[in-house]
């Protein structure tokens, strides 16, 4: 498969593995066979690709409601299915599917919803839709969090882009949306586990630049590595 390397992991806007909350809320509710068979017939819609098919009346004839479990659900078996021969057509679609999902009544996108569409286009190579979508995601009120940058990170660093990345990430408006240390930890949590130990050492030069001394986590990470 040709997919990036950043593992599958679902996660929801807090930065919370989603799965278990998930099961939990369906299963209360006694939908969540309804869900996979909504997911299903979306599937099967997409999966009809051709220039003659106006996906957004197919999708309307269907019917189905979107819902935050429900466009996690097809994109989640969207990106599990990408390969080498699809991975262009996949990219198409599941930005169709997201487009379609957010002009539905009493629908927003979550965070959750934007990674998955990020790690499908960093499995598809889309590196300039990565981009575009994450300035979206941004302007939508969602701040660019520690796993944004981890799909970013783990997919522009494999194309030589990784100091560039930082440096724009960095420099991004929604790096200030907390402490600006919280966020320089963030990114250098992110490089330990990449084993991006020569961006740790630069990152931390960058930190020092803007005036901001370490606190015990910066240490863990920085001293320790060295």
């Amino acid at each position: 498969m040709c997919a990036t390397s950043c593992d599958i992991v679902d996660f929801d806007s807090n930065g919370d593995n989603a799965s278990f909350e998930r099961k939990q809320f369906l299963h209360r509710n006694g939908s969540i066979e309804n869900v996979r068979m909504d997911a299903e017939k979306i599937l099967e819609v997409l999966g009809q690709d051709s220039p003659e098919l106006d996906f957004r009346l197919a999708l309307d004839g269907l019917r189905v409601r979107p819902s935050a479990f429900l466009v996690r659900e097809v994109l989640y078996w969207m990106l599990k299915g990408i390969n080498c021969e699809n991975k262009g057509r996949c990219a198409k679609l599941a930005y169709k599917f997201f487009l379609w999902c957010g002009q539905q009544e009493g629908y927003w996108h979550t965070a959750n919803s934007y990674h998955l569409v990020l790690q499908i286009f960093a499995a598809c190579d889309e590196f300039q839709a990565m981009w575009r979508l994450v300035d979206e995601m941004i302007e939508k009120g969602f701040p660019a969090t520690a796993r944004t940058f981890h799909i970013l990170i783990c997919t522009c660093g494999e194309a030589g882009f990784a100091r560039k990345l930082v440096m724009k990430f960095i420099k991004s408006k929604s790096f200030n949306y907390r402490p600006f240390r919280h966020s320089y930890n963030a990114i250098l949590h992110c490089l330990l586990v990449l084993n991006e130990y020569r961006l740790i050492e630069w990152v931390y030069r960058q930190m020092l630049l803007d005036g901001l001394s370490f606190d015990v986590l910066t240490y863990n990470i920085v001293y320790v590595t060295c």
